[in-house]
């Protein structure tokens, strides 16, 4: 068809289906950049929960020195947390070292028995208001108290690996 041939009804239906054409393909511009950027949310949630997930797995107990001051700069502690440090803290002092100097990382498993540490330690905290079910628990488990307890295990280890290095340092070396 050459543009002479071209009658005023069939230019109308060309620019019907022009405009048509054109609607369709903005739309496929929106949905495609609407799905690029729903990708990089996804990208963005996935990396964040991967993250989460090793700090919150089965053997993610932490062990050796541990973050929980870096917590506390951070603001990530609020007032039950602190309280409930200087609870842990207490009782890992009087109850637990005691008689076990050190834990594996089963007994800093969360589990529900009656017997279990985190049964103990729980019973003894004040539970935050924010922790309704049995995932927010564990949870807390393993990213609060956790560390709290390792904090205390470190300091006893501590301490007893320098009162040990006096006792061999006072018997063998005059100084």
């Amino acid at each position: 068809m050459s543009a002479a041939n071209i009658t005023p009804a069939t230019r109308s239906s060309l620019d019907k289906y022009k405009d048509k054409y054109q609607k369709l393909k903005d739309a496929h511009a929106s949905k495609v950049r609407e799905n690029n950027s729903l990708r990089e949310e996804l990208l963005k949630y996935q990396n964040e929960v991967r993250t989460l997930r090793r700090g919150f797995s089965e053997n993610g107990v932490y062990c050796g020195r541990n973050t929980t001051s870096r917590w506390r700069k951070k603001g990530e502690w609020d007032q039950t947390d602190l309280c409930n440090n200087d609870i842990v803290k207490s009782f890992c002092k009087n109850k637990l070292l005691p008689s076990h100097k050190f834990l594996g990382p089963e007994q800093l498993r969360y589990m529900e028995d009656k017997r279990s540490l985190c049964f103990k330690i729980y019973a003894e905290i004040e539970i935050p208001d924010t922790i309704k079910t049995h995932v927010d628990k564990k949870f807390y488990w393993n990213q609060k108290l956790v560390p709290m307890i390792n904090t205390k295990l470190v300091e006893v280890r501590s301490n007893f690996n320098s009162f040990i290095k006096k006792q061999y340092l006072g018997m063998y070396c005059s100084w």
